[in-house]
């Protein structure tokens, strides 16, 4: 099967092929009866080599929408193969903490201006309640927003807006509300890039964290 890149990059050639085949065959031509075909306009101020040209221009365009949209999904599986691999090894450490401590923890997000929410159990496994703590958001800015995103089960592109991946039924988690403002993944899911520059690990948006009005925080 053709990957996109090379599907893209075969498009994109014989886009280019096809626009300037006409021209350079009328300037190898003037002066001849062909040369006198070729540039005879078909239309006012415009003669039949440029619109043989044109005909090139769609399947150049596609190729490069192609090519970008393989390189994207081929870096989203990177990332996303990437942190499939590190993800038994944080479980396992995740569980020593607990075994030594006999304290279990739920933790919704790293990222400073997320709540966190913790419950301690006894020696007879109730849980203690913990008091109620203020909700903390995260204010996000879009910079660069993507149409499509990644499922972090099969590795297929979905649309930005679905729920559901069509490929293998994997449900995504989205929180509308304090969640990524693109495609509404978990605050779980963002990796800093630098300062207050976050990307986005499900639709690889660039988000950038602003001022929360009345709290002085970033």
């Amino acid at each position: 099967m053709v990957s996109k890149i090379t599907l893209g990059l075969i498009l994109s050639a014989a886009g280019l092929a096809v626009a300037l085949l006409p021209t350079m065959l009328y300037l190898a031509t003037l002066g001849t009866p062909m040369g006198d075909a070729l540039g005879a306009e078909v239309l006012p101020s415009i003669p039949l080599y440029l619109m043989l040209s044109m005909v090139g221009v769609p399947p150049s365009i596609v190729g490069a929408v192609t090519f970008r949209r393989g390189v994207r999904e081929l870096v989203a599986s990177q990332v996303l193969s990437s942190r499939t691999g590190a993800a038994p090894q944080a479980g396992s450490g995740v569980q020593q903490a607990r075994a030594a401590t006999g304290v279990r923890t739920q933790q919704a997000s790293s990222e400073p201006g997320v709540r966190v929410q913790q419950q301690a159990t006894t020696g007879t496994g109730r849980v203690q309640p913990q008091p109620p703590q203020p909700r903390r958001e995260l204010a996000l800015r879009v910079r660069t927003r993507s149409d499509s995103k990644v499922c972090p089960s099969c590795g297929g592109s979905v649309e930005v807006a679905a729920e559901i991946c069509p490929s293998c039924g994997f449900r995504f988690t989205i929180d509308r509300d304090s969640g990524c403002p693109v495609c509404g993944a978990p605050l779980s899911r963002l990796s800093r890039l630098s300062g207050d520059l976050f990307v986005c690990g499900i639709c690889f948006s660039e988000l950038e964290r602003v001022t929360v009005p009345g709290t002085g925080q970033r």
